[in-house]
């Protein structure tokens, strides 16, 4: 049963693990109507082992790994079951509770809104579903609590198992994110703030190469010589008179550092008059983060909102080094065969796939490339103008906020009406997931709808073809690109995908740089491209993340023991990092 490779999590013989799934599969009979297929107990059996498995997405997850998650429960002090959001970590603890109880195991769930006892309460369950971010606040507030009174109740019992849903998400895509408590600091004086408005407005006006240069490798903003003398001939308020010129430079760079890679309706929402920040991989709100390094002052100086204190982090913990506590630790996921060798290296994890019990009945069309942007829209609305016209639904998934919205107006003008999900309306999502499956239904979602959503189909559009899945841009990671596609063909209906392209972009910029994804934008014009290069680029990004996330996890290491032969707390004191991109919350 088990690879000699992949460490079993706990010590049982195999015919009273049998024993254990049978029961776990009974259960499920009887409170959900339904048993467990071969293939989802091959998933479970994985699950006991440091095993990452790969089951294609619609194969029903969630529910195979309940022979597993009740087994390693009643062999550890608690289980914990990380989701990718808060709405699945609700629905997963809810569908599955009544199971868990016909067994004798309690279940629970933390997530946002969950007050401290609940939470206590939730922690004290045999099984509890959260997500990562819910699990690492809450053991960076046991640090606090225990260094300020030892003798304190904690909310969190000691890491023993955690097992992760959507493991690629959590483990490679948000392996070095920050989890970070803060303290805020003063708030910045007249002087400062004057600066950061400055800035703001008078930032736009210098031009790259001749004023400003951004360095290739970390992506920072220096001021080149001519840039320096246009600054000091700028007109400045009287309020920033008390700043030296040094500041004055550095007010600038941050600006320009924003205006370069910081979007609205793409990396952030402003929403009740604050910067809310967007996950890249999610495309859902991270609702309580903020930039430090002044880049989110920055930004709200350039959105003309009331600026917020700066900082300071006084508990942090990277999504990596919290994981790597619990000495049981398994996952899975739809898509994690791209990873493997990372699941390996950094967590000593083996990557296993279990066949689908169904041979996948979605049809993969051609990839379309276009010259731009919009010539592209045009094409996604014809082939969503022809689906409509054979009775079938459709999703679209787009990067960002903004081309969701652009999208649908575009849509619009064809007499198309189609239902948006994404950050901005985060309440409506099971509503919309649930009419996504009718006829003559159109979808437009951010990475919202790639992870962990079932479109049920009505019987006329598995009738006409099933679900049509649009991808209208290429994602830093191919494993997102087939997150989407795997929304169609699920459970044996039929369903297709296709990937749309255009010269324009952003996966070209980011492998190529600017120069080069202009020059191949302008060739565009005149010529057709090939799928390939935009593969190629997408394959280049994946390297690097890679490479990224080594060297991050190699420094946090070293960074780490120097904590400690120093005799401090990597967790607690830690200095401040000077990194404009560190998130806080």
């Amino acid at each position: 049963m088990f690879s000699p490779l992949a460490q079993p999590l706990i010590a049982l013989d195999r015919s009273e693990v049998q024993r254990q799934l049978s029961r776990a599969d009974e259960a499920i009979r009887a409170e959900l109507g339904f048993g467990l297929r071969a293939n989802q107990f091959q998933v479970s059996e994985k699950l006991l082992t440091r095993t990452i498995t790969e089951l294609a997405t619609g194969e029903g997850k969630t529910v195979a790994a309940v022979p597993a998650i009740s087994l390693l429960a009643r062999h550890s002090d608690g289980v914990l079951v990380c989701t990718a959001n808060d709405y699945l970590a609700q629905r997963d603890a809810n569908l599955l509770s009544p199971v868990f109880q016909r067994l004798g195991l309690s279940c629970g769930v933390v997530a946002a809104g969950v007050s401290g006892d609940e939470r206590s309460a939730a922690y004290r369950c045999d099984i509890t579903y959260g997500t990562i971010r819910e699990f690492g606040f809450d053991y960076l507030r046991d640090c606090l609590t225990q260094r300020q009174q030892p003798e304190a109740d904690l909310l969190q019992r000691p890491p023993q198992t955690l097992l992760v849903d959507e493991a690629d998400n959590l483990l490679i895509d948000e392996a070095t994110s920050p989890l970070i408590i803060s303290g805020s600091q003063a708030g910045a004086g007249p002087a400062t703030e004057a600066a950061y408005r400055w800035a703001a407005d008078a930032s736009p006006a210098l031009e790259a190469t001749r004023d400003f240069c951004v360095m290739p490798d970390t992506g920072l903003v220096a001021l080149t010589a001519a840039g320096r003398a246009r600054v000091y001939r700028q007109a400045m308020p009287p309020a920033m008179n008390p700043l030296a010129m040094t500041d004055v430079l550095h007010a600038i760079e941050r600006a320009i550092y924003v205006n370069v890679h910081f979007h609205r309706d793409k990396h952030y929402l402003v929403r009740d008059g604050k910067i809310v920040i967007v996950d890249e991989y999610t495309g859902r709100t991270a609702d309580g983060r903020s930039w430090s390094g002044g880049v989110q002052q920055a930004i709200e100086a350039r959105e003309q909102l009331t600026l917020t204190n700066e900082t300071r982090p006084i508990a942090q913990v990277t999504v990596q080094d919290f994981v790597q506590r619990f000495p049981k630790l398994s996952g899975m996921t739809g898509t994690a065969i791209e990873s493997r060798r990372e699941f390996q290296t950094v967590y000593g994890l083996q990557v296993a796939q279990v066949a689908s019990h169904s041979p996948s009945q979605r049809q993969t069309l051609p990839e379309i490339v276009c010259r731009n942007q919009m010539e592209k829209w045009d094409a996604v609305a014809d082939e969503t103008q022809q689906m409509l016209r054979a009775g079938r639904a459709v999703l679209v998934g787009t990067r960002t906020v903004e081309q969701s919205q652009r999208l649908a107006d575009r849509l619009r003008r064809d007499g198309i009406e189609s239902e948006v999900l994404n950050a901005t309306n985060p309440e409506r999502e099971a509503e919309i997931i649930a009419a996504a499956g009718q006829a003559g239904r159109v979808t437009v979602a951010t990475n919202m709808a790639g992870r962990g959503t079932d479109i049920r189909l009505a019987d006329s559009v598995c009738d006409a073809g099933g679900l049509h899945v649009i991808g209208t841009e290429l994602h830093s990671a191919a494993r997102i690109d087939r997150q989407l596609a795997g929304r169609s063909g699920r459970c044996g209906d039929p369903g297709s995908y296709r990937q749309f392209m255009a010269a324009d972009d952003e996966i070209l910029h980011a492998a190529f740089g600017a120069a080069r994804a202009a020059a191949i934008a302008d060739q565009a014009a005149s010529a057709n491209m090939n799928a390939n290069l935009f593969r190629k680029a997408q394959k280049l990004v994946q390297a690097r993340g890679v490479e990224d996330r080594s060297a991050l996890a190699a420094r946090n290491q070293h960074l780490a023991t120097m904590y400690r032969s120093l005799g401090l707390d990597p967790v607690l004191d830690r200095f401040a990092d000077t990194s404009p991109e560190l998130e806080n919350a």
